[in-house]
C-alpha cells in the first residue's frame, strides 16, 4: 500500500469525523494529514512522516487554543451585551404595553359613561313624548 494513499484515507476519515461533531477537535490534524500527504511523495518514511503528522498536530492545537479562546472570551462579552440590550427592551416594550392599556381601559370606561348618558337621554324623552 502506497503511503499517500493511506495518508489520503486518514484525511478523509478525520474530515468525516470532523463535520459530525460540533466543535473543531480533528481540523488540526486534518491539516497535519495533509502536510504528511504532501510530505509522503518527498519522503518514502513512515516514521518521519507520522512524526510530522503528530507534532504538527499538537502545534496546530495550541495555535488554535491561543487564538480562539481570546475569540470566545470575546464572543461571550457580546452574548451578555445583548442579553442585557434586549432586557432592556423587553422591560420598556411592557411598560408601553400597561400604559397603552391603561388608557384604552379609560377610553372604555369613558366611552361607557358616554353611552350611558346618551341612553339615559333617549328614555327621558321618550318619556316625555309619551
Amino acid at each position: 500500500m502506497n503511503l499517500w494513499a493511506m495518508w489520503l484515507m486518514i484525511v478523509i476519515l478525520l474530515t468525516v469525523i470532523e463535520l459530525s461533531t460540533e466543535k473543531v477537535y480533528t481540523f488540526s490534524f486534518i491539516l497535519s494529514s495533509i502536510c504528511s500527504l504532501i510530505l509522503s511523495f518527498f519522503v518514502n518514511n513512515l516514521t518521519v512522516q507520522f512524526c510530522v503528522f503528530v507534532v504538527l498536530g499538537i502545534i496546530l492545537i495550541i495555535v488554535y487554543k491561543i487564538f480562539f479562546d481570546k475569540k470566545d472570551e470575546e464572543d461571550m462579552k457580546h452574548l451578555e451585551e445583548d442579553k442585557l440590550l434586549i432586557e432592556e427592551v423587553e422591560k420598556k416594550a411592557l411598560e408601553e404595553e400597561k400604559v397603552i392599556n391603561k388608557s384604552s381601559s379609560k377610553a372604555k370606561s369613558t366611552k361607557k359613561k358616554t353611552t350611558k348618558k346618551k341612553t339615559t337621554k333617549k328614555k327621558e324623552e321618550k318619556k316625555l313624548e309619551e
